[in-house]
């Protein structure tokens, strides 16, 4: 799962990238909607991991659920991407 979220992840910035935006907000839910038709807690979890840990010091949180892990954690990544 970790895997998929992060390609899931890459293919969203690539997409963005490539239409000439210069960021790309990224909702968990979506996200694993992707990977997942239906996801488990445990899935989101992991996919709200893999989008935290891609962010970088020019990436923000828009918005975020009270545990921190949740279909609503929201992050405005900026592209493009560091190598």
């Amino acid at each position: 799962m970790n895997d998929d979220c992060d390609a899931a992840l890459r293919a969203r910035f690539s997409r963005a990238y490539h239409r000439g935006n210069d960021h790309v907000d990224v909702r968990a839910g979506e996200l694993v909607g992707d990977v997942h038709a239906a996801a488990s807690e445990s899935e989101m979890r992991t996919c709200c991991a893999v989008m935290r840990a891609a962010m970088g010091p020019r990436d923000r949180i828009i918005e975020a659920p009270s545990s921190g892990y949740g279909a609503n954690l929201t992050v405005r990544y900026a592209l493009p991407r560091p190598s």
